[in-house]
């Protein structure tokens, strides 16, 4: 019979909290059935975390918290003020953290990587933020197919320690970034969620659950896609896969004279017996007035004439730097594609993949740009990057195993394209125009895809726009049993009612106004 985790009818928080030899009042969480964050009780929290953990905690008004707000990559997540910072060296710390903050309706956030585009996305205002930086361990089982890697690690530092063992797990592309993400590896393994054996997780009522597809498969099944609507991760315990140099770079052609070729190319990566060992993306990139498409390629093998890309090769290119490198080297190369502290916004849509579609978005880009250059004087510092990231059939197959993840995927609908339009620019007042064009574009591609029939709902949440609804994405028959699992594991709705800043279910964290 399958393990359901349910949380008790007749928890007590405070009484949870008094086992811990914190003695509060009793409150009401569930006062009423809308009852949301609340500010009386959140000096108490602070008082409490900082006279348990006097090194953990960082106040506002200090040096200390401006430096760590400068550390965010996004301009709008610096400018979130938290009434306090809290970093946990330890899962037990996370569980007192979220325990007060469910006793006081204390507003909370929680940072891993911190590469959220959105204010709010990892921090919050006058709220409680978890920074879980100080829970970074990597560890390999003694068999060397798993490696344990606590919630605060970044890939770079995770690909660092497992190179010198030959080894590597899937992970994202960037080396500052948090856990989670699309991989050069996809088509190998499929996404890092699909490589998580075990979560440790915390709940809404302060247990710490190891799921995996034996001990709580409905919760592990949720958490691979779904975000923290169940509870927060502390470790993520990862498959690894023997690794060594690989072949990597971005490849940049003229629009004008190699569009076509390029585009035609690109598609070929999806075809139904593409080699798995192949990765890429197209990013579309306007410079002044020069049109350019580049392509990310990477091959898990240290083969620079792998035959996947002889299609890349044989087009004239402005710059071709591809060259045997190592994961570690690519994802810092990688990191420096992202300026920090300017402001961002990222937004995106799934499409089944469609040439013609791939092309006519180009276009339709490009046109749009000019267009919003010709109606809007002044230097923005404006710089829209859309990129289109295939998702082959072998990709999503590899999502299937150990009881698949909630992304509404099939594999008899792959290969699939993510469309992701980031952009970033410096200055606030700016913020309309430009997130106004990125709508514009992405809406239009909506309609489009809609009329050629390659639209698909799915929403990849790393790359969601806050003004886009993630979680009605999964669809009604995933979005119906996620939400059951969700109010199960958190009948209060803690996660949703006190962490709103990312993706809950109910609509977007903001409403385009």
């Amino acid at each position: 019979m399958e393990n359901v985790y349910t949380e008790d009818a007749d928890f007590d928080v405070a009484k949870a909290l008094a086992e811990r030899g914190l003695c509060v009042d009793a409150l009401s969480f569930a006062d009423s059935e809308n009852s949301g964050p609340s500010t009386e009780h959140v000096g108490v929290v602070v008082g409490k975390l900082q006279s348990l953990y006097p090194d953990a905690v960082t106040l506002p008004n200090s040096s200390s918290h401006s430096q760590w707000r400068s550390n965010f990559w996004s301009l709008q997540q610096r400018e979130a003020i938290p009434a306090c910072i809290f970093h946990p060296q330890t899962t037990d710390q996370v569980t007192t953290a979220i325990l007060l903050c469910r006793w006081a309706r204390c507003k909370f956030a929680v940072k891993s990587g911190g590469h959220a585009a959105m204010k709010g996305g990892s921090s919050g205002d006058g709220g409680i933020t978890i920074d879980l930086k100080r829970l970074s361990g990597i560890a390999l089982s003694e068999d060397r197919k798993l490696a344990s890697i606590g919630a605060g690690a970044r890939w770079g530092d995770v690909y660092r320690v497992l190179e010198k063992e030959g080894l590597a797990v899937v992970g994202g592309r960037h080396s500052d970034v948090g856990a989670g993400g699309i991989s050069l590896f996809a088509s190998l393994y499929g996404w890092a969620c699909d490589t998580v054996a075990n979560f440790e997780l915390v709940t809404a009522a302060g247990q710490v659950l190891d799921v995996n597809q034996h001990s709580y498969p409905d919760i592990f099944w949720a958490l691979r896609g779904a975000g923290s609507n169940f509870g927060i991760v502390t470790r993520f315990d990862m498959e690894t896969f023997p690794l060594g140099d690989i072949f990597a770079g971005i490849i940049t052609y003229d629009h004008a004279t190699q569009g076509n070729a390029v585009l035609s190319a690109f598609a070929q990566l999806a075809a139904p017996n593409v080699d798995p060992k192949a990765s890429s993306f197209l990013i579309i990139v306007k410079d002044k007035d020069t049109r350019f498409l580049s392509l990310l390629a990477s091959y898990a093998d240290p083969i620079t004439d792998a035959a996947v890309f002889q299609p890349y090769r044989s087009i004239p290119s402005l710059a071709d730097p591809t060259k045997i490198t190592t994961l570690v080297d690519f994802t810092e190369y990688l990191k420096t594609t992202l300026v920090n502290g300017h402001r961002q916004m990222y937004w995106t849509n799934t499409y089944k993949l469609s040439a013609p579609f791939i092309s006519w978005f180009v276009t339709m880009f490009f046109d749009e740009l000019d267009n919003f250059e010709r109606l809007e004087k002044g230097d923005y510092h404006h710089r829209p990057i859309p990129y289109f990231q295939i998702l082959t059939k072998d990709c999503v197959s590899k999502m299937q195993r150990n009881g698949g993840n909630c992304l509404p995927l099939t594999v008899e609908d792959a290969p699939y394209v993510n469309l992701v339009y980031a952009c970033e620019w410096q200055d606030s007042q700016h913020d309309a125009a430009v997130t106004g064009l990125q709508r514009q574009v992405m809406e239009k591609a909506v309609e489009e895809g809609r009329e050629r029939g390659v639209f698909v709902e799915y929403v990849y949440m790393n790359y969601a726009s806050e003004y886009q609804d993630v979680m009605k994405g999964f669809g009604e028959k995933n979005g119906t049993r996620l939400r059951s699992i969700s109010e199960r594991c958190d009948p209060e709705r803690v996660f949703q009612r006190l962490m709103p800043g990312y993706f809950r279910f109910g609509g977007a964290p903001r409403i385009v106004v």
